[in-house]
């Protein structure tokens, strides 16, 4: 049986953690205002009208987000048991600069 010790540090990656699910709620919200804002029905993606390139920014970073998290998860989770300080120091900006 494998154990695997978790140093009191991890507490910072678990902090991390979270701050990248805010953030994820964050994007998600601001997409769904745009959505009213500019008219934008479901399931349509992105738009082709005036002022939709705001709408489509708003969008595509939203979805940029979500197509390199669950790497920046893993990376971080993994990376975190044996170096947890320079996981927090790595994903800890990551995650605000997106804010």
């Amino acid at each position: 049986m494998v154990v695997v010790e978790l140093s009191s540090d991890f507490g910072y990656v678990v902090l991390v953690f979270l701050a990248s699910i805010i953030l994820l709620q964050w994007l998600a919200a601001r997409v769904s205002m745009a959505r009213k804002k500019y008219e934008v029905p479901y399931p349509k993606m992105y738009v082709d009208q005036p002022y939709s390139h705001v709408f489509n920014c708003i969008q595509r970073a939203h979805q940029n987000t979500l197509e390199s998290y669950p790497m920046f998860l893993v990376l971080m989770i993994f990376g975190g048991i044996l170096y947890p300080i320079q996981s927090r120091e790595n994903g800890g900006p990551l995650v605000t600069s997106a804010f």
